[in-house]
């Protein structure tokens, strides 16, 4: 974890149109990791390079990330990944309405020169061409946030359900991340302890996340490292929470080389931001005037 890096890294991985319905009230806005993940490590000076397939018609996002100067390779797909989050107090379910091709290989080569750090933020299984896990240069450091490689589609509704692309992710990835939920579907599928995952993949630090009971990070050496929640001030809609705390946790910890325990406590301040809607704003989000083909 000591390599100097440049300030640019790739994010790749579908950007996503979401529509959140919590109170009774319901609101679209732009998501994906490429979004939350983007914008947070941009506010904190790197220069993200964001590699997703967009529908011809949804324009409008590509003038979004133009608007917030980042740099935005989108290939073409009939349609633009969607989801439906469904919030019913501090319960989540989820639908994908629409996906997007998967993102080719070819599409992520051109900026890899480009790059030190690679992320990645595949929010179903087949979103990322799992050969290109197999490609990726081993100078390279690579982040990986889990979450869309511990999900099955059952008419719409997200199961959890670990891939069979999982190995090749572990085996390209330095940091990975999952909630608690995910780790155990991950290791249940797998039939092995964390540690033993750690060691069978060469994977330097996992981050593990529970929500508001804090969350636990492994080192490399095996250490065990608990931190707690720093709480927000007021409880907004927390999509897209844990995309901005690891990517806070990443440049604390990458960036600034500071400690584990120092990054966590960073990321844990900069979500709970969020959480209250005071970091990533929900009117930018929410300013994109989506073509909505097929009402939700």
């Amino acid at each position: 974890m000591d390599q100097t890096i440049s300030k640019h890294i790739c994010i790749i991985g579908s950007t996503t149109i979401d529509c959140i319905i919590q109170n009774k009230q319901k609101v679209f806005q732009l998501g994906g990791v490429t979004t939350y993940a983007g914008l947070t490590f941009q506010k904190h000076g790197l220069q993200p390079i964001i590699i997703s397939n967009l529908a011809p018609k949804d324009k409008c996002i590509m003038n979004f990330f133009h608007q917030q100067q980042i740099i935005l390779h989108a290939g073409k797909t009939e349609k633009t990944t969607t989801f439906i989050n469904r919030y019913d107090n501090d319960q989540r379910t989820q639908e994908l309405t629409a996906y997007a091709v998967p993102i080719k290989t070819a599409q992520i080569r051109t900026c890899l020169n480009r790059v030190d750090h690679i992320h990645l933020g595949p929010l179903y299984p087949e979103d990322i061409d799992p050969q290109f896990f197999l490609s990726i240069p081993k100078d390279k450091v690579v982040s990986c946030d889990l979450q869309g490689l511990v999900r099955s589609v059952k008419n719409g509704k997200i199961h959890l359900q670990s891939s069979p692309h999982i190995k090749k992710a572990l085996a390209c990835s330095n940091v990975i991340k999952a909630d608690e939920n995910e780790m155990n579907t991950i290791l249940e599928s797998l039939n092995m302890s964390l540690s033993q995952l750690q060691k069978e993949f060469g994977v330097k630090e996992i981050v593990i996340t529970r929500g508001k009971k804090g969350g636990t990070v492994f080192s490399e050496s095996g250490k065990e490292m608990n931190y707690t929640p720093f709480l927000a001030d007021k409880i907004g809609d927390t999509t897209g929470a844990g995309d901005v705390f690891f990517a806070a946790y990443l440049f604390a910890r990458l960036y600034q080389k500071q400690n584990i325990t120092e990054s966590s406590s960073y990321a844990s301040v900069i979500a709970a931001k969020q959480i209250s809607g005071n970091y990533i704003q929900p009117n930018l989000l929410q300013s994109i005037s989506f073509q909505q083909t097929n009402p939700i």
